[in-house]
Order: structure tokens, then C-alpha cells, then sequence
């Protein structure tokens, strides 16, 4: 008898079959707005004859930057043959600015329509983000018009992706505008009376002011009614409006007498003697005047 061989090689050039790829996956980004590559492997399934390694690429722990990034899964068996699919890992920013510093209060004076315009409280907000600062904002806007009182100012930061954190600040108006005078009260002359003395008319009536922020009071003293000396009298004109600023202007009240006295009774007829010089001495009549005034 003869014999001889022959080989019966087995190969394997089948390439694994991947029945279930990686899930996308979302994560949130962290302090430098990345995140990194979760492992994905480990939900991969998949079928060969052989024994089956699966890896992915970007590995796991490689940074991944914001947005979609794609991670390629592969199924490589002992003979080298391999399949691949892919899944996504989205990166999020879901982290709101932080306010480190809101804006300041501010204060200003109001203007002729008793308001006064609304600063920039943007510039002295201090703030960051993982991802950077868009934007600071704030309502009201700068440069609109701020009734007399307290406004509140929210300043609002947001990022790129839309997360925003707000602060407050205050913004009040006073009015610090004294009331303007335009027209004093007029100087009057009144006549003394019984006791040569006279009340004081009322003259605030007279008197024109006006204030930025509307309605003034006008006062005098010495007030009306109040009894004036002979002779010239200073009244002031004061103006106050609700704040309290007042302008003063002054009148004179110059109290006069034109009233001749009366002579009720006059001295009596008298009869004197002639003297030497065939003249007389005129005797003092004006004891038995009676006279009021």
C-alpha cells in the first residue's frame, strides 16, 4: 500500500456581525465646556464564530468637544476580520452663567419731566461660564426714561446655549430741583388802623412758581392775618414741592397813616386883660384839646 496527506486549512473570513450598536448617549459638558468619551462597548452586541473584541474610537476618556461627536465602534474576531458601526455622544452646555458680581445701586437727579434716563448697569456685572458669556442684558433698557422713586434693574447673563442667570440692582431718581419763582408777590401799602397797626394780607395769591416735578406750595410769614407794625413789614414768599426743595422770594407790606386825628373838642372861648403895652399873653389852649386818631 502508498499513502500521502493533504491539508485541510479552516479559515475564518467571515467578518463579525454587529446586532446592536453603542446607543447615542448625551452628556453635559464640564468646566472647560467638554466631556469626556463615556465607554460604549459594553452595550455592543455581536455574533461571530470566533472570539469577538470590540473597541471604539475616540476611546473612552478622550475629551469630546461641544456638540455631536461621533464615536466608531468596531468588532474585530481573532482572524482579524471586522465590522463597524457608529453612535453619537452629544455634548451639552446645561450650566448657567455665574454672577459673581451684580451691577451696583445707582441714583441720579430727575430732569424737567421729573425722570431721569436709565444708566448702563451692564459694564459692572462680573460673571463666567463654562462655555463664555454671550451676553448681559438688562430691563430696563439703558436709556429709557425712570420715573421719580426706586426702579429695579435685572441684569441678565446668558451663554451660547441659551442658559441664562438674572441679578437685581436699583436705580432711584430724586428730585433735588428747588421749585422756580417766576413771579413774586406784588409790594402792597395798607392803612393803619385803630391801633395804628394792620393785618397782612394774604399774598400768596400773587405769586407764580413752577417745578419740574409738578404741583407747589406756596406759603408767606409773616402769615395772612397777622398784625403788622407801622412802617414797612417783610413778608417771605416760600415755594415747596413734594420733595421739600423751596425757593424764597420777599414782598413788603408797608403799613401808612393817612388819617387826619379828629379834634372832638376844641378849647374853650377865653377872655384875657390887656397889659401895659396894651397887648396880653396868649394862654396854653391845647390841655383842653380833646383829639383821637
Amino acid at each position: 500500500s502508498s499513502t500521502c496527506t493533504a491539508t485541510i486549512t479552516v479559515v475564518d473570513t467571515t467578518a463579525p456581525s454587529i446586532t446592536t450598536c453603542a446607543a447615542a448617549q448625551t452628556v453635559n459638558a464640564g468646566a472647560n465646556c467638554n466631556a469626556l468619551v463615556p465607554d460604549l462597548t459594553a452595550s455592543v452586541v455581536t455574533s461571530d464564530a470566533c472570539v469577538v473584541t470590540v473597541t471604539q474610537s475616540p476611546a473612552a476618556g478622550s475629551i469630546a468637544a461641544i456638540g455631536a461627536n461621533t464615536v466608531t465602534i468596531t468588532a474585530t474576531d481573532a482572524s482579524g476580520n471586522s465590522s463597524t458601526c457608529s453612535a453619537v455622544v452629544t455634548v451639552v452646555d446645561a450650566t448657567a452663567p455665574v454672577i459673581t458680581t451684580c451691577a451696583a445701586d445707582q441714583s441720579a437727579s430727575a430732569g424737567a419731566n421729573c425722570d431721569a434716563l436709565v444708566p448702563d448697569f451692564t459694564a459692572g456685572v462680573v460673571t463666567n461660564d463654562n462655555c463664555g458669556v454671550t451676553s448681559v442684558t438688562q430691563v430696563p433698557a439703558a436709556g429709557s426714561a425712570a420715573a421719580i422713586g426706586a426702579t429695579t434693574m435685572t441684569i441678565t447673563v446668558a451663554d451660547a446655549a441659551g442658559n441664562t442667570t438674572s441679578c437685581t440692582a436699583t436705580f432711584t431718581v430724586s428730585d433735588a430741583t428747588a421749585p422756580v419763582i417766576a413771579t413774586c408777590a406784588a409790594n402792597q401799602t395798607v392803612e393803619a388802623g385803630a391801633n395804628c397797626a394792620a393785618l397782612i394780607p394774604d399774598v400768596t395769591a400773587g405769586v407764580v412758581a413752577n417745578d419740574n416735578c409738578g404741583n407747589v406750595t406756596v406759603t408767606q410769614s409773616p402769615a395772612a392775618g397777622a398784625v403788622a407794625a407801622f412802617g414797612a413789614n417783610t413778608v417771605t414768599i416760600t415755594a415747596t414741592d413734594a420733595a421739600g426743595n423751596s425757593s424764597t422770594c420777599t414782598a413788603t407790606i408797608t403799613v401808612v397813616d393817612t388819617t387826619a386825628p379828629t379834634i372832638t373838642t376844641c378849647a374853650a372861648a377865653q377872655t384875657i386883660r390887656v397889659g401895659a403895652n396894651n397887648t396880653g399873653v396868649l394862654p396854653d389852649l391845647r390841655s383842653q384839646l380833646v383829639v383821637t386818631d
